[in-house]
């Protein structure tokens, strides 16, 4: 469903009542989860949307942590796929 390209920074967008994009990483993948690094935290339950290759993902941040100043990892639990037309 989701390939990874690790390295590669990809954009998500934050949606709810303060929408933005974030950019992020994917570090690792296990069934529909995504552990992602990005520059800045989601706070928990925060509903989530990537655009990759044509193919609408929709989720929700289920985990989010600062390992270091500067690294903040979130796990991203998926529960929708759209592909193209």
């Amino acid at each position: 469903m989701y390939n990874v390209t690790r390295g590669q920074t990809e954009v998500l967008d934050v949606l709810g009542p303060a929408p933005k994009q974030i950019a992020f990483q994917t570090r690792q993948t296990s069934g529909n989860r995504l552990l992602v690094s990005l520059a800045e935290a989601i706070p928990l339950d925060t509903a989530v949307k990537i655009v990759r290759d044509g193919a609408l993902f929709l989720g929700e941040v289920t985990g989010c942590w600062q390992d270091s100043p500067g690294t903040v990892f979130a796990v991203v639990e998926l529960s929708q796929y759209l592909s193209p037309a």
